[in-house]
């Protein structure tokens, strides 16, 4: 005996609506046809979503505070760095700037100076005993004072007026301070006087 509903039309309109949901579909595939092949589409593990990094890695992280001999010493050499680098500036910029721009680097690098120099006198005695150890615990090296029999104490040598000769000096020139030492007439005449007498004509 025959299914009596194996020859059983569908609804009327039925066959539209599958052809039309074919072609929707279809067409949001064509849409995009490098989203199956680079595996991106929605896929939540895609490139976009590995771009994004962890809220950890964003969040600030409290500075650590120093104290002691570290704050002492790191003060110190950033007052230091401060100043060298004022110093540099100025001096690289003098010949190139003028006015205002050259009296703010002068500014600078004089305040920076009494910043750094000011710096000893404003720890308190156990900072200021812990900096002295720190950067002044070397001792006097001896070496060469002892190998050549030198006092390695500080003296006061004396010299005369006499004994100090000016390096600018040429050996004519010291010649002639030995050759008119003697001479203590004052020279007179004008100029032309002088030419006359060297015989200089213009």
């Amino acid at each position: 005996m025959n299914n009596p509903n194996s020859n059983k039309q569908g609804a009327p309109g039925q066959g539209k609506k599958n052809n039309n949901r074919r072609r929707h579909y279809n067409k949001n595939k064509s849409k995009n046809p490098n989203a199956q092949a680079n595996g991106n589409g929605n896929n939540p593990g895609s490139s976009n979503s590995s771009k994004k990094r962890p809220f950890n890695n964003r969040r600030k992280q409290n500075p650590v505070k120093l104290s002691g001999l570290d704050f002492v010493t790191t003060k110190y050499l950033n007052l230091l760095e401060q100043h060298l680098q004022a110093r540099r500036k100025y001096f690289e910029n003098f010949d190139k700037v003028q006015g205002p721009a050259l009296e703010k680097l002068e500014y600078n690098f004089i305040e920076s100076q009494k910043v750094f120099l000011a710096f000893k006198e404003r720890l308190s005695p156990e900072d200021l005993e812990a900096f002295e150890k720190h950067f002044n615990s070397y001792k006097p090296d001896f070496t060469y004072s002892s190998n050549h029999n030198i006092d390695p104490l500080e003296t006061t040598i004396e010299v005369a007026d006499e004994q100090i000769q000016d390096p600018h000096l040429l050996e004519s020139q010291k010649r002639a301070f030995q050759d008119y030492s003697d001479d203590t007439e004052e020279s007179m005449g004008s100029i032309d006087d002088y030419k006359k007498y060297k015989g200089i004509t213009e």
